[in-house]
């Protein structure tokens, strides 16, 4: 258990990773110093310009006003969106297929937990198709069975396999940095004392409570026959 926590907390102390400055679009909006803009003409754009919620509101009036300073606010090129990000200060909300496969050959670039809408991919096909059908069946088929995600897991593009990656950087540690680990052997050392005590003093308890039972002289019932006198003897002879 040790070695376990030790080499988590090496590995943790070595390793940089940096923290983003937001999880969602409430605490980017609240940050107030960045930018952020949307491709023009996707449903993202439509789902701001509709929003009631106060964080939606606040977001696309961002971007009305960012827009007049930068028209690439709005722009539905998803290169110039991701271009704008690397300069800085910068958030693009879009498409996550396209974050996934830019994060995978750019490790500078981070993507929020948080999903705004949840995007499904089809085939389409005319109206009133003979194949609907079959298609909508296959895909079933193929869904359920796990396929696409396990095709999505050996082909598509793992981010972090860059090999600049700038947000990772091995620092060297001290031993101030590991002093955690010897609080965690101290506290365990002494409570294995206290165990250790508390076990020694049992034991003699025992053994000296076995000594004061042995010792104790064991009793005995004696029993107690009746003696005659000279008046009983001389009371049974006579007739």
């Amino acid at each position: 258990m040790m070695a376990t926590y030790s080499g988590n907390l090496v590995a943790f102390l070595t390793v940089t990773k940096d923290k983003l400055p937001f999880s969602d679009i409430a605490g980017l909006v609240e940050l107030g110093s960045y930018k952020w803009g949307t491709q023009e003409g996707t449903v993202f754009e439509t789902i701001f310009k509709a929003s009631t919620r106060p964080d939606y509101v606040k977001f696309w009036k961002g971007v009305v006003a960012n827009n007049k300073t930068n028209p690439n606010i709005l722009s539905a090129d998803g290169d110039v969106q991701v271009r704008l990000v690397m300069e800085g200060n910068y958030a693009y909300v879009g498409d996550k297929t396209h974050f996934e496969l830019t994060m995978a050959t750019n490790c500078h670039l981070a993507m929020v937990p948080s999903d705004i809408v949840s995007m499904q991919y089809a085939i389409a096909l005319p109206n009133n198709s003979p194949f609907t059908k079959i298609f909508s069946d296959e895909m079933t088929a193929l869904f359920g069975n796990g396929l696409f995600q396990m095709w999505k897991l050996k082909h598509w593009p793992k981010h972090g396999m860059c090999h600049n990656d700038a947000r990772k950087e091995s620092t060297p540690i001290t031993l101030i940095d590991i002093h955690s680990s010897f609080y965690v052997v101290a506290i365990g050392i002494f409570v294995a004392f206290i165990f250790l005590v508390c076990e020694c003093f049992k034991k003699f308890y025992s053994n000296h409570r076995r000594r004061l039972l042995q010792d104790q002289p064991q009793q005995t019932d004696y029993e107690i026959e009746p003696v005659k006198t000279k008046s009983d003897l001389e009371d049974s002879m006579l007739y």
